[in-house]
């Protein structure tokens, strides 16, 4: 009986060493290097001397900033808190750092680098900071609204849309998304003061078809992400052409470590199959090119989650059909972009609102009254009615409420929330006459 066992031991592990031998030898192969020319992107040589982002630094440098501060400001500008003389004073101590931001602005390229490629995540830091100072040119802006001067308000106002429209530039190879999402951060802060003072700017048509062309040039164009994405894309490809296949470490994995021997018997082909690994991050930056060259709808999400990601299971069955680095590699460096997706989508839908409300108010101010739809405001004030970015059809317009809005990110056409509001992703909306706020308070 015993020898039946062993004998029977011997052969399932006789077999089972063929087997493992036979699975390594038939998926040690890699592919063909993928054609990736499609993915080329554009690379301008930017000087030192001609990149924003030092301008960038030198404001982040001479901001007169606490973080504590910059909550206050947040504050104000919710209308959680009133305002107050030492916001003012700040406003006025941080204009060198202003100037910095419109030399940054004026700059042929702004390069923020990715801390994926330097591996280092302060070269951020700076970012962070400029931040909370186009927050406090939202203030600003408020102030100047509070003291009768709408148009110094609108100057105000405009220089996060300004810099984000710089930073959306399509970007060279090395810097991904993180410039596009600093962007649509500066361009959000610069909408939110942007809705209390348009419609305190009534303008005739010439000057609302004039800043609705305006509110346009902000948007970031499909050759802007394509940039983006492309650049990115390149970035990946030369990290991987840089990796080589690691022997398992005895400091890490131990002398003795069953995990050094079975790792160290496997053939570099079967641990690392470079050209298998690039053409999923090619089809990975194909599916994001697309998706963000349009309107976001619900089909196009899942070509921005890439597959198996963040799933153990998943990446432990790619591990064993072959290139198990490359799969921990497209594990790692593999983004969920759906997010950053839908905020595009809602920069795009409050940039369109602002547009409509321009307009609307234009339109009654000159005749006494709101048009019936949209399309009556094009070509005198508009030229053309806004697109939602939600779903890509024109913003939808209620005249007896008085309300222009967006289908949202949950895509359903549905207006009965009880305030309104362009910041709400699931239906971005504003008033053409919304109710006078609340006094919030005395200054102090």
């Amino acid at each position: 009986m015993l020898r039946r066992i062993a004998i029977g031991l011997i052969s399932v592990g006789a077999v089972t060493s063929i087997g493992v031998v036979l699975w390594v030898a038939t998926h040690r192969s890699d592919l063909p290097a993928p054609n990736d020319s499609d993915l080329d992107a554009p690379s301008p040589a930017v000087a030192a001397d001609e990149d924003g982002y030092q301008y960038l630094q030198r404001a982040a440098g001479s901001a007169k900033l606490t973080f504590e501060k910059s909550e206050r400001v947040r504050a104000i500008l919710r209308g959680a808190e009133p305002d107050a003389p030492w916001a003012a004073r700040l406003v006025e101590a941080n204009r060198p750092a202003f100037r910095e931001l419109e030399r940054a602005i004026a700059a042929p390229a702004i390069v923020v680098p990715d801390p994926v490629v330097v591996f280092q995540s302060h070269a951020v830091d700076p970012m962070l900071t400029v931040q909370m100072l186009v927050q406090l040119a939202a203030l600003d802006a408020r102030q100047h609204l509070r003291a009768g001067d709408p148009d110094g308000a609108l100057a105000a106002s405009r220089l996060g849309l300004r810099l984000g429209a710089s930073l959306g530039r399509a970007q060279r190879p090395g810097v991904g998304p993180i410039s596009a999402m600093f962007a649509l951060t500066f361009e959000n802060i610069s909408l939110r003061a942007l809705d209390e003072i348009l419609r305190a700017r009534l303008g005739d048509a010439q000057a609302a078809l004039e800043l609705s062309r305006e509110l346009d040039s902000y948007r970031l164009t499909t050759s802007a992400w394509q940039g983006v994405w492309f650049g990115e894309y390149q970035s990946r490809k030369a990290l991987l052409e840089k990796i080589r296949v690691p022997r398992p470490d005895p400091i890490l994995t131990g002398e003795l470590s069953v995990s050094r021997h079975v790792l160290g018997a496997l053939p570099d082909g079967f641990l690392w199959q470079p050209n298998r690994t690039l053409a999923e991050f090619a089809a990975f930056y194909r599916g994001y090119a697309a998706a963000f060259s349009g309107p976001c709808r619900p089909e196009t999400r899942a070509s921005l989650v890439p597959s198996g990601n963040g799933e153990k299971r998943q990446l432990l069955l790619a591990m064993l059909h072959g290139n198990a680095l490359g799969a921990v590699l497209t594990s790692l460096l593999s983004v969920n972009f759906e997010r950053l997706n839908t905020r595009r989508c809602h920069t795009e839908a409050r940039l369109s609102l602002a547009q409509a409300l321009v307009a609307l108010e234009a339109y009654r101010a000159a005749e006494g009254q709101l048009p019936d739809s949209l399309e009556a405001l094009v070509p005198r004030y508009l030229d053309r009615v806004p697109t939602d970015a939600f779903g890509g059809q024109s913003l939808r317009f209620d005249r007896a409420r008085g309300l222009v809005y967006s289908v949202g990110s949950d895509f359903a056409p549905t207006t009965g929330e009880s305030a309104p509001s362009p910041e709400d992703q699931l239906e971005p909306a504003s008033y053409v006459s919304p109710p006078a706020p609340a006094d919030p308070g005395t200054d102090r």
